[in-house]
């Protein structure tokens, strides 16, 4: 009877196909709260959480910066089931994660294309995977823009849980919308968390939704998990039994937009410049298959027997292994980045964000601010001065241009510097 009064709802809810981004939360809610309440996921229980789902609607990069999170939420609820929902491109990250119970794929994007078939599959989603856990906490850390996105407050009302925890958008977004305007969907959560008014570090800021629930955590770094098929692969991938003796460098070509790319023929002078001065040093170039072109053109300027082209070639996971086997990562901005920080790698980071606008742009705006490597020895090399229409432009990472724009006036020379400074260093 518990389970038909939710599966009834569930299918009302598909008939009403409402508009997610002008969410009726108060039609919403006449709806499922009666069926939550018969089928007791509305009931206080006593004692201690038992169950806790976490919602990591994120890229790798976030991902990545989310691991350190999952150990500490283990450590202050060591008996409860914890699952995560997570999008199905970075769900390899999690399957030999030892914190988590469950991994739940889900890709919240869905209603951007279908709002009618997003709602069947997140009923069945709900049916299948949530209802049936019943769990006593949701948890949601997105902060900014994305919490716009009324995607991630319906999913976090419609798992069910009897407490739901995000941040509020009642403070200013990333994109510069100052003004405090309610969010409409913000009554479908339980407990809304204002981020502290400074700038953090994005690997900070979700620890305060733990301080939130009276948590201080213990260790605040970064993890990165992969199994031991994954590390043969990668031993494979680099000839290691063959080259014992190389020095092996990551060298991550890709990035989220490509004004954060660093130009493949500055890199070329410098890692050649760098391979004349270390002769043991062999370059391994990482990336997704949108930097293949990018990979064989840097392959061509450079000795053959220095680098090794895995662009396109890599799981995720694979991809994790094949870092832990370099000493360094020299690359730009991404979330291979982060993965290289959190195997404790020293980091050689490129940054669209001019250094002329450090004075008047607030760290908010700034990716170098908000997402540099964490907890690890790095040197960040940003350009000395916004051009062109930059100058004038406030936008979040200081560059407004289509393709490497700022960042392309960063001098191969200084790049050099750089890793000679970083690797006497560490």
């Amino acid at each position: 009877m518990r389970e038909h009064a939710l599966s009834l709802a569930g299918e009302q809810l598909v008939q009403l196909a409402m508009d997610v981004h002008q969410l009726p939360v108060a039609k919403l809610k006449a709806l499922m709260e009666p069926a939550f309440e018969q089928a007791g996921l509305r009931k206080q229980q006593a004692g201690a959480v038992k169950s806790i789902l976490v919602l990591l609607f994120d890229a790798v990069g976030d991902t990545v910066l989310t691991t350190g999170f999952m150990r500490e939420l283990r450590r202050a609820y060591p008996q409860a089931y914890i699952a995560v929902l997570v999008r199905p491109g970075v769900a390899e990250l999690w399957e030999f994660c030892p914190y988590i119970n469950e991994r739940i794929l889900y890709d919240e994007r869905r209603f951007q294309e279908n709002q009618r078939k997003a709602w069947q599959e997140l009923v069945a989603l709900a049916e299948e995977h949530l209802w049936p856990k019943q769990f006593d906490l949701c948890i949601s850390k997105l902060w900014g823009w994305a919490q716009l996105r009324n995607e991630i407050r319906l999913v976090e009302y419609l798992s069910g849980a009897k407490e739901r925890v995000d941040f509020s958008n009642t403070v200013f977004n990333v994109y510069g919308n100052f003004e405090a305007r309610p969010d409409f969907a913000e009554e479908l959560l339980t407990k809304s968390l204002v981020s502290p008014p400074e700038y953090l570090h994005e690997a900070e800021r979700i620890f305060y939704v733990l301080e939130a629930l009276g948590t201080k955590p213990g260790d605040t770094s970064m993890e990165l998990w992969y199994g031991a098929a994954d590390s043969l692969r990668a031993k494979a991938l680099l000839g290691w039994e063959q080259t014992a003796d190389a020095i092996y460098i990551a060298v991550g070509l890709g990035a989220g937009t490509p004004n954060r790319k660093y130009p493949p023929e500055l890199l070329a002078r410098a890692l050649n410049e760098l391979e004349g001065r270390y002769p043991a040093l062999c370059f391994v170039l990482i990336g997704g298959s949108a930097e293949q072109q990018a990979a064989e053109q840097l392959k061509k300027a450079l000795p053959q027997r220095h680098v090794v082209n895995l662009a396109g070639r890599t799981s995720l996971r694979e991809t994790g292994a094949v870092l832990d086997l370099c000493a360094m990562y020299i690359g730009n901005d991404t979330g291979t980045m982060h993965m290289a920080a959190a195997l404790q790698k020293p980091v050689l980071a490129f940054f669209r964000d001019p250094l002329d606008k450090d004075d008047f742009l607030p760290g908010v705006f700034s990716g170098f601010y908000r997402f540099a490597p964490w907890q690890v020895p790095y040197i960040a090399l940003r350009p000395d001065k916004a051009i062109g229409g930059c100058k004038e432009e406030i936008i979040y990472g200081g560059c407004c241009g289509k393709a490497a724009h700022c960042i392309a006036t960063i001098p191969p020379e200084e790049v050099v510097k750089a890793f000679t400074m970083l690797i006497n260093n560490c």
